[in-house]
């Protein structure tokens, strides 16, 4: 259901902007501790991909050695150590494409981006609105038709990013940046209203 809102006035049409700046702020502060989290992982079993197959390839250089001796156990130990090691290496390579760690990293950046985009469109029309450089009416209607939609389709990429328990779990988080966020806001307006008196 589409949310229906009329905007008697500049002010409450930068007072609802400013919410939803502070909204995708939240939500890019945990796509970002998300996007982290994502990236420690895929670069650390990458990383211990590269290992296993350096020392691999150390082993194998050591195996044709090993061959030359009698000595059946170490043998044996040098047979079955290449194929433990391939195994984890595959075993390894398929849980990154299962898990998706790449395609889900890119779609996170990319939303990252549609979010930093609408938050310039969204600070546009606050501008416009301060600056009274067109009729309100104008502006409203250019933030009800450009910018509105803008927001509703990256909010949609933040709901398929986020899950509802990484909100709760950042919940302190957000509202420690959302506390700062606000003093920012406040003086903002504070001194629009002076300025517009």
């Amino acid at each position: 259901m589409t949310e229906i809102v009329y905007f008697k006035s500049g002010i409450e049409l930068v007072n609802h902007i400013t919410n939803r700046i502070t909204k995708l702020n939240n939500r890019c502060i945990i796509l970002q501790k998300k996007y982290t989290i994502y990236k420690i992982w895929y670069d650390g079993l990458n990383i211990m991909i590269i290992l296993l197959s350096t020392l691999l390839s150390i082993i194998e250089a050591f195996k044709i050695r090993i061959n030359e001796t009698e000595n059946e156990r170490l043998i044996v130990a040098f047979e079955i150590i290449p194929i433990f090691m391939s195994s984890i290496i595959t075993c390894t390579v398929a849980i990154i494409r299962l898990q998706k760690y790449q395609e889900n990293m890119e779609f996170m950046l990319i939303s990252k981006e549609k979010v930093i985009l609408t938050k310039t469109k969204l600070r546009e029309i606050q501008e416009l609105i301060k600056a009274e450089v067109y009729d309100y009416e104008t502006i409203k209607d250019k933030y009800m038709k450009e910018v509105y939609p803008l927001y509703n389709s990256c909010n949609e990429d933040l709901e398929r990013n986020i899950l509802f328990k990484e909100i709760v779990k950042y919940e302190k988080e957000i509202k420690d940046e959302e506390h700062k966020s606000h003093n920012t806001v406040t003086n903002s307006l504070k001194n629009f209203v002076k300025s517009a008196s």
